[in-house]
């Protein structure tokens, strides 16, 4: 069994020889043959950690102690999210996707003073 994995925008193809092998393992072995190539944005000793394996389609994020074959087909695709990936709460501001119900009342109001002064 072989599978396709993402980690930071390369593909890689690691194969599954045992069948036995878990999905923390396909991270980690996704990481150490990324990290063999050297991309240009390698920095380093600093040290990768994978922060989850997903699969591409859907983005189901898969639980680490499972074993490969029983979540994965063959030639599938999966992608490595790394820790250093996602950004720090403390330094990046976070978004908000949508607005939340209680919003829409204040957000009337600042329409309504706009279009007052308009």
């Amino acid at each position: 069994m072989k599978v396709s994995v993402r980690v930071r925008g390369e593909w890689l193809q690691v194969p599954c020889k045992t069948g036995k092998e878990s999905i923390s393992w396909l991270g980690e072995e996704s990481l150490k043959r990324y990290m063999k190539l050297k991309p240009a944005t390698h920095v380093p000793n600093k040290t990768e950690v994978v922060a989850s394996v997903r699969k591409t389609r859907g983005g189901a994020i898969l639980d680490p102690s499972d074993c490969v074959p029983d979540v994965l087909d063959d030639n599938d695709f999966v992608s490595v999210v790394l820790d250093s990936d996602r950004p720090n709460p403390v330094t990046e501001t976070a978004e908000v996707k949508y607005v939340t119900e209680h919003m829409y009342p204040f957000i009337n109001k600042q329409i309504n003073l706009y279009y007052r002064y308009v």
